[in-house]
């Protein structure tokens, strides 16, 4: 496609490029007279927003320094950050020496640049306008995004089409948003809308990472790719004292036309509609409330609850668009500071239910015909074979007469495993008997949600400013499937089973006065199943909830300590050296196969609680007031869980676990401008 461009628009590019031009040189020349333009190098969004609703850790260290422009009633602030950074990981996903694939190395270049205006006072500004822009690529490769995957039907199958891989080297918008104050007072009343960084409490009932990759290094929000479109309306009735906000997102939307609302996204819902409809958006919903409680001297504490919502209909747990979500949490943050003493807790319960709809799991897929080589339709859940009887039935063909009984059958649970009718050979008049498997129909299941967590730490300045020891406990309910066969279960206990493990939603936690670098940021793996080793071919077992979510504060236990020292004589650097010590525990558990004693017989017992202990020392410092260089590495020395599920099939490529010591490295130098 070729783009013209009219006389008109070129006139009006010029007219548009004069007043932009005629702006900056009237602020500069207006600078110039009241000698007030300047180039800074302080703090940016910490003055610009004062209570920005993310971590302080995370906005400053993204922009720490600013280029500043300043006119009558206009500030305008830009600068970034430019990152090369290294990554190296072994045994890491497996914690198996033997599986030599199990290991990671690449380079990443990252350069974050940010653009802001702000009409009116500059600390408390009528209306500002903040954009950040992203620019990130690996080093030798150069297709690390890609669109969405789409579908095509071919004959009577429906083939997902992977999306197009595109070339990461372009840059896009990370964070952007409009925030207009409320009100004349010098109260901090505001409407924020955009792509803005949201999370309630220490981001682990609520984070900001809606779309995020990539190891965590020493900030959680770094990771972080993309912030859910939302808005955000906060009011401070009582100025330094009490901010009470509400917060809405949508972060998916596919009612954007009659196309859309009618796609058949539920064909194989068991009485069920099968397109979309209208009213299927998934939200997130939030209100809490910063109240300081006390504040004197060197003492201090801040109140903050907080209440979590997610609708999130037509979400993906065996197929796509079979289960529907509704996931509440409400929780309670507290910080604290006492003289050299700080401490602070996080708790939150969730509450809501999955809807798990009644579903056929039967598709019809492309295969290649043993005997002749040729291209054919096969049914997944269809057998011509008693699967009571013969261990590895075979799949029927699709051909009319099959096809016309596998229509004409009910949709039934209490048909799973049986006899739906015949269809003739054409020789002799023999006929094949056409049967359903055993899982070909998924009973409608409700779980309620019943989980919850607790994480609290402290700090001392043992010497101030320069030897810091803290110390740290958590604790994430969890809920390992019992892998139930559902034909034996009754409706009345499916509908009402509880989801005991705790579910954090866009969260990248990686703790405040401890830091976890490996456990929950390096995919270590996690079981989340009764029995990994179990043969389910002959049962009806739904698929595991969640089971994404595994690598976050969820099913996990641990208490460790940590301490800082910032060496005087190197002061002028910055320079930092940390280390971590943390063990971990898992609350529930799977189970192995052990050897009974003094016999040759096996049974089921519930492996160890303990995961494994973290060491992650940390090193960092600065060099020319910008350039800043940091390192981490991080060894897990696994615990008596792994060694009891040792040779456990995990992963795609199903290698063997193991319970051998893993490690992993970020290495990074950090250019401020």
């Amino acid at each position: 496609m070729t783009l013209s461009v009219t006389q008109n628009n070129k006139f009006s590019y010029k007219i548009l490029s004069f007043f932009i031009a005629t702006l900056l040189l009237h602020g500069v020349l207006l600078a110039d007279e009241k000698n007030k333009l300047e180039v800074k190098l302080n703090q940016t969004k910490l003055q610009v927003e004062e209570k920005s609703n993310v971590a302080v850790e995370q906005k400053a260290s993204v922009q720490e320094e600013i280029i500043q422009f300043k006119s009558e009633n206009l500030t305008l602030d830009m600068g970034g950050r430019c990152v090369q950074e290294a990554f190296f990981s072994h045994n890491m996903a497996t914690l198996n020496q033997t599986n030599w694939a199990d290991s990671a190395f690449y380079l990443r270049t990252t350069a974050d640049y940010f653009f802001s205006m702000a009409y009116g006072e500059y600390k408390n500004p009528r209306i500002m306008f903040y954009d950040a822009i992203r620019f990130r690529f690996k080093w030798g490769g150069s297709t690390e995004t890609k669109n969405e995957n789409s579908s095509v039907k071919i004959a009577d199958v429906e083939q997902s089409v992977k999306g197009t891989p595109v070339n990461k080297h372009v840059l896009w918008m990370r964070e952007g948003w409009l925030k207009i104050k409320l009100g004349e007072s010098d109260l901090n009343h505001y409407i924020q809308l955009g792509l803005v960084p949201y999370q309630v409490g220490r981001g682990i009932s609520l984070g900001a990472a809606y779309e995020a990759q990539g190891f965590l290094g020493f900030v959680p929000g770094w990771s972080i790719d993309q912030y859910a479109p939302g808005a955000v309306l906060s009011f401070n009735p009582i100025k330094n004292r009490l901010i009470v906000d509400g917060y809405i997102a949508l972060t998916e939307n596919k009612q954007t036309g009659v196309d859309s609302n009618l796609e058949k996204i539920r064909a194989n819902e068991i009485n069920g509609n099968p397109n979309r409809g209208l009213g299927r958006q998934s939200f997130i919903a939030a209100l809490r409330a910063d109240v300081l409680v006390f504040e004197k001297d060197k003492k201090k504490i801040n109140v903050e609850p907080y209440f979590v919502i997610q609708h999130a209909p037509d979400q993906d747990l065996e197929f796509t668009n079979d289960i529907n979500s509704d996931l509440g949490t409400a929780g309670l943050a507290v910080e604290g500071i006492y003289n050299r003493f700080s401490w602070g807790f996080d708790a939150a319960a969730n509450f809501g239910e999955f809807d798990i709809l009644a579903w056929d799991r039967n598709e019809i897929k492309i295969v290649k015909d043993s005997v002749q080589a040729n291209l054919i339709e096969q049914y997944t859940k269809i057998y011509i074979d008693d699967p009571s009887i013969v261990d590895k039935p075979s799949l029927a063909s699709v051909t009319k007469a099959i096809s016309d009984v596998v229509k004409s059958s009910p949709k039934d649970t209490n048909l799973n495993g049986k006899k739906i009718g015949e269809v003739s050979t054409g020789e002799n008049g023999d006929t094949v008997g056409i049967y359903n498997s055993f899982d070909r129909f998924r009973p409608e299941q409700r779980k309620t949600l019943r989980g919850y967590f607790a994480v609290a730490d402290c700090s001392y300045d043992i010497i101030p400013k320069d030897l810091v020891a803290s110390f740290g406990v958590g604790y994430a309910s969890g809920d390992i499937d019992q892998q139930k066969d559902v034909n034996k279960v009754s409706s009345d206990c499916l509908m009402n089973e509880r989801f005991k493990g705790f579910l954090p939603l866009q969260s990248v936690y990686q703790g405040k006065r401890l830091r976890h670098l490996v456990i929950f940021n390096s995919g270590v793996p996690r079981f989340v199943v009764k029995n990994p080793n179990s043969e389910v071919a002959r049962q009806n077992v739904t698929g595991v909830i969640q089971s994404q979510a595994i690598n976050e504060m969820t099913n996990i236990a641990f208490i460790g300590s940590r301490i800082d020292w910032k060496p005087s004589i190197l002061k002028k650097y910055k320079f930092n050296v940390a280390l971590n010590i943390i063990p971990y525990w898992q609350p529930a558990v799977p189970y192995y196969l052990a050897t009974v004693s003094d016999s040759d017989k096996k049974e089921l017992r519930p492996a160890s609680h303990f995961l494994g202990t973290e060491l992650t020392p940390e090193l960092s410092a600065v060099f020319y007031d910008k350039l800043k260089f940091y390192t981490y590495f991080g060894v897990l020395i696994p615990g008596q869980l792994y060694k009891d599920m040792c040779g456990t099939p995990i992963g795609k490529e199903k290698l063997p676990s193991g319970s051998d010591i893993a490690y992993v490295g970020n290495v990074g130098l950090t250019y401020l401008f």
